[in-house]
């Protein structure tokens, strides 16, 4: 399982070494009582109720290169999964989805792994649905959460709870206004990754359902 989160963390999501101080202070605004109210508000507002599209930037460091990797796309976000389709540097597709994982690679047949085949699919499905999602319910229950807000953007700062995560995940940081822009995740290991979407939908327009042929 181990192994296969780093694959599937290390493929979605992504890191920025110039904004490495700032994801920094949202940790210091544990969710309490002083912040609760403002972190349930933006939580409320971020919940999707109908499917979007939008645009992405991923970037990967891995600590023994110096230039990060770089990927462009598209990405489509709704309450029943997520579906990331690569166009540069190459063509590639990952959908998650509460009842699997689905990969492609350029026009491949598309592989899967059922989450009722294998409970470590259901898990990560589960987490990273909920990261781009805002699905606190979720979240909550794996990781102690973190908030704060200032000059209208929201940083949600989430350090693990569960003990296969921890050894894998340092922090994960969530920013954005009225939407969530950027997704950045520091691994133990110093690798650091990071999703940036764009807050206007793209020309070419998928589902959730086509992203994967």
């Amino acid at each position: 399982m181990r192994i296969l989160m780093i694959g599937m963390m290390a493929f979605l999501l992504l890191p920025a070494v110039a904004t490495a101080n700032s994801d920094e202070t949202v940790f210091a605004y544990p969710v309490a009582a002083k912040n609760k109210k403002a972190f349930t508000q933006t939580i409320k507002h971020l919940q999707m109720q109908a499917e979007q599209i939008k645009g992405f930037t991923q970037k990967k460091q891995i600590a023994a290169l110096r230039r990060p990797l770089v990927s462009t796309g598209i990405i489509v976000l709704s309450a029943k999964g997520i579906c990331l389709s690569t166009r540069t540097p190459f063509s590639s597709a990952v959908k998650i989805t509460t009842q699997g994982i689905w990969q492609q690679m350029g026009s491949r047949k598309a592989t899967v792994k059922q989450a009722d085949e294998h409970f470590e699919i259901r898990h990560i499905a589960n987490i990273l649905i909920a990261l781009f999602t805002a699905d606190h319910i979720v979240l909550e229950k794996r990781f102690t959460m973190f908030y704060h807000d200032a000059e209208n953007q929201f940083q949600i700062g989430l350090r693990p709870k569960d003990r296969i995560l921890a050894k894998i995940i340092s922090q994960i940081v969530i920013e954005g206004t009225d939407q969530i822009n950027r997704i950045a995740i520091r691994e133990v290991n110093g690798d650091q990754t990071e999703i940036a979407i764009s807050s206007e939908a793209p020309q070419e327009l998928i589902t959730l359902e086509n992203c994967i042929q």
